[in-house]
């Protein structure tokens, strides 16, 4: 049970110990996302192959904006591409610091993603998750923790007072579900025994039409 499921979503399984667990976030983790200068529409004449996390990037004069981002977005360079107002919005796919983006080549500057190599516009910044776990501190670079054995805790938001989780074994639910298998297996059993007992279908006895 949780004091607040706007939070997180948890989930708990055998393994987790029963108890109860106070969540605190102050930073959920984000994915770097940066912007590209405004570019004129058509083919920009652009020939470079380029690297984008360390992923080439084959880069051709016939190609606009579109195309780059169509490029980038079916790569394995772990990057989504879009163009909004002719600007090029590059995001990572993946949260955390680990995963800024990297990039090799000149095409970048020109396009405006970043100068001299570097960043340029950058709309968010990469961060890890930073919490605690009763009392704890902990980071990861995604918003999925599991710290706690058995317990997978997705984050949602920042806390601005603990989150209340309470793990206890629902011994209700369990014997309700070993009751219906009981009554299903003792059908299943009258079933067979109607027809495999005497007299019945699979001892020869004939079956009227």
């Amino acid at each position: 049970t949780l004091s607040d499921t706007s939070i997180a979503n948890v989930t708990a399984n055998k393994d987790t110990i029963n108890g109860s667990y106070s969540l605190e976030v102050s930073k959920v983790a984000t994915a770097q996302r940066l912007a590209g200068d405004q570019m004129a529409i058509g083919p920009l004449g652009i020939t470079e192959t380029s690297t984008l996390n360390g992923v080439n990037i084959d880069i051709t004069a016939d190609m606009s904006l579109r195309d780059i981002a169509i490029k980038i977005s079916g790569s394995n360079a772990g990057v989504g591409a879009i163009v909004i107002d002719n600007k090029i919005v590059m995001t990572s796919k993946k949260e955390g610091v680990a995963n800024q983006m990297t990039f090799g080549g000149t095409a970048w500057d020109t396009i405006g993603v970043t100068a001299g190599g570097t960043a340029k516009n950058v709309l968010q910044s990469a961060q890890n998750a930073e919490f605690s776990i009763n009392g704890i501190a902990m980071t990861s670079v995604t918003n999925t923790i599991t710290e706690v054995e058995g317990m997978t805790i997705e984050i949602k938001k920042e806390t601005t007072s603990p989150l209340e989780i309470k793990v206890e074994r629902n011994t209700t639910e369990v014997i309700e579900k070993m009751k219906s298998l009981i009554s299903e297996y003792n059908k299943m059993i009258e079933s067979v025994n109607s027809i495999s007992g005497d007299k019945g279908a699979m001892q020869g006895e004939r079956i009227p039409k």
